[in-house]
């Protein structure tokens, strides 16, 4: 099957502005299934007073993560299985890496629209706040007590080595990120990845600053 093309010809505007409107509507797509993988599993395990909101998932976790910092895993699992909680903060980043899949998937063999580069790469842009920890954790800089990521919050509640689920979603973003490369149009990636990137930081604007506040309850 012959991989399709995005089109590499035409002014500016035919090159950079489709990349920048279908890059507009990448942060809710990125978002919303990362939080839906923390709710489902949060909902399913019967973790209490759980909401949803379009930026992230709420339940009584302040408790709770006291109690885990203390180390008082009795106080903690009173208030919800703490197993529970450990599945639904790795959940949010495995549906994040499907998204980042069927993205890839869809490029391949469907058609390789932008919007679908865009959203691959926003949805992988949390690693930053993994590697910014490793970072910290080999130049011996106090981690902050307020320091809360997915992979983080996964590492404390199972023992589990914080560096293994970081490491894992960059070797997904170097490959992924490496392999979509392939779909900007080619000699016009100077116009094309600039449009993306401001498209992305403008959706996610709006959607941080408009769209979810209109949808929260």
């Amino acid at each position: 099957m012959e991989r399709a093309t995005l089109a590499t010809n035409g002014p500016f505007w035919r090159i950079g502005l489709p990349w920048f409107l279908a890059s507009l509507p990448a942060a809710p797509l990125a978002v919303l299934p990362h939080e839906a993988g923390h709710y489902v599993v949060y909902w399913l395990l019967d973790v209490p007073d759980l909401r949803f909101y379009p930026m992230a998932v709420g339940w009584t976790n302040i408790p709770f993560r006291t109690a885990i910092a203390t180390g008082d895993l009795a106080a903690a699992a009173a208030i919800a299985p703490i197993r529970a909680v450990a599945l639904a903060h790795l959940a949010g980043p495995v549906v994040t890496y499907l998204v980042v899949a069927l993205c890839c998937w869809a490029c391949a063999w469907w058609k390789p629209l932008p919007v679908f580069v865009a959203i691959a790469y926003l949805s992988q842009v949390r690693v930053v706040a993994g590697v910014r920890h490793i970072a910290d954790e080999l130049l011996g800089r106090p981690i902050p007590d307020n320091r809360v990521f997915d992979e983080l919050q996964f590492s404390h509640l199972t023992g589990v080595p914080v560096e293994w689920p970081i490491g894992f979603g960059v070797a997904i973003l170097a490959v992924s990120g490496t392999w979509l490369l392939r779909f900007f149009p080619s000699g016009q990636r100077a116009i094309a990845i600039p449009a993306m990137m401001a498209g992305l930081v403008t959706g996610a604007m709006l959607y941080a600053g408009v769209l979810a506040p209109w949808l929260s309850p």
